[in-house]
């Protein structure tokens, strides 16, 4: 089953935010040579956290982060958490 502790940091500079946490949170970066994300692995068992660059035309505090939640079947999940909200009313 995936690990559903992930959050992604769409961030300015990914080597330097990657020295940041592993120099004081003890993470671990890791990085495919074909792959634009950057992973940190945290020595502890917490959340991992994916650097992504930032757009240059995106502005401070727009889309800075973005949670992610693995499921192992998405229809599944989709019918389940509408049959769960039949009872509750929309968000405006």
């Amino acid at each position: 089953m995936p690990d559903p502790s992930r959050v992604m940091l769409y961030v300015r500079d990914m080597a330097a935010t990657a020295a940041f946490y592993e120099t004081h949170f003890d993470y671990r970066a890791t990085q495919e040579p074909s792959d634009r994300l950057v992973e940190l692995l945290p020595a502890n068992g917490s959340a991992m956290l994916v650097l992504h660059q930032a757009a240059k035309s995106q502005k401070s505090g727009q889309t800075a982060v973005k949670l992610v939640f693995d499921v192992a079947d998405v229809e599944g999940f989709c019918r389940e958490v509408r049959s769960q909200r039949s009872g509750l009313r929309p968000y405006p």
